[in-house]
C-alpha cells in the first residue's frame, strides 16, 4: 500500500483497529474476515457516516462539504485543493477550520479526525476505497 495516500492510511488504521492483537484459538476453524467494503455498507456504518457529516450540509459557507471532499481527493493538500477549486489556499484552510469545529475533529494534523472523514465520505458516496481486503492485515494461524 502507498502510505503517502490519505485513504490508504485511513484504511490501514481502521484495519488495525478492527483486528487488534489476536489470539488464535486451537481447534476452531479459521474464518476469513469480511471485506472492508462489506463492513462499511452495514446500516450502522451508513447511519454513523450520515450523522457525522450532517453538520457540514447546513453550514455556512454552504461549500464546506465540497471543500472537505476535494481536500481528501487532493490527498489533504490545501494548495492542490485551492487550485482545483478556484479558491485561495487561505479559503481552503478557513473551510477546514470551520469543518473541524462542526465535526468536532482535528483535520489539520494527521490522525483519526482525517480518517473518520475519509471513512464517512466513502460510506456516503465519496470516492471508493482503494481495492483492499481486510484479510490483507490478518496473519495466517
Amino acid at each position: 500500500m502507498d502510505l503517502s495516500d490519505v485513504r490508504a492510511r485511513a484504511t490501514v488504521d481502521l484495519a488495525l483497529s478492527l483486528t487488534g492483537p489476536q489470539s488464535v484459538a486451537t481447534g476452531l476453524p479459521h474464518l476469513a474476515p469480511p471485506h472492508l467494503e462489506d463492513l462499511l455498507r452495514t446500516g450502522l456504518a451508513v447511519d454513523w457516516a450520515e450523522s457525522f457529516l450532517r453538520p457540514l450540509h447546513g453550514a455556512r459557507p454552504s461549500t464546506l462539504h465540497i471543500t472537505v471532499s476535494a481536500w481528501i481527493d487532493a490527498d489533504t493538500d490545501a494548495r492542490r485543493t485551492a487550485a482545483r477549486g478556484g479558491l485561495s489556499r487561505n479559503t481552503v484552510r478557513a473551510h477546514l477550520r470551520a469543518a473541524e469545529s462542526l465535526l468536532n475533529r482535528d483535520l489539520l494534523t494527521t490522525g483519526s479526525g482525517i480518517h473518520d472523514l475519509v471513512h464517512a465520505l466513502s460510506v456516503t458516496g465519496g470516492r471508493p476505497y482503494t481495492a483492499l481486503r481486510a484479510d490483507a492485515f490478518c496473519r495466517s494461524p
